[in-house]
């Protein structure tokens, strides 16, 4: 990514990405997203994470186009991706965390795509 005068600019905060299960891109589970802030709210370990840009969850769609505030929880609702800012043991923290909200959930840390 580069800015102004062509200087690269590098993104200082990683992902921790919750890949929503089948049943809510049915539209069969609408609460969950909200069901996982909570429980992420509520965990030592991945409350800070919960609480970045005052706790809210920028959508996607809300977006239109802008780029949300770094270290925001980014909702990606046409693909089932809820990206929340890595706590300190990254995915297995927010695993923890949400172990009992949906069990089974794909959790996964962020993959970073270079250009070649």
């Amino acid at each position: 990514m580069t800015g102004p005068d062509d200087k690269k600019i590098e993104r200082t905060v990683t992902y921790v990405n919750v890949l929503l299960p089948e049943d809510w891109r049915a539209g069969k589970n609408p609460e969950l997203v909200d069901r996982i802030l909570q429980a992420l709210a509520a965990n030592a370990e991945t409350r800070a994470s919960a609480q970045a840009s005052g706790g809210r969850c920028y959508s996607v769609s809300e977006l239109e186009g802008e780029a949300p505030p770094a270290g925001a929880i980014l909702f990606n609702e046409a693909i089932g991706v809820l990206s929340i800012p890595s706590p300190p043991r990254g995915a297995r923290a927010v695993a923890t965390a949400l172990e009992h909200v949906v069990p089974g959930l794909r959790i996964e840390e962020e993959v970073r795509y270079r250009p070649l």
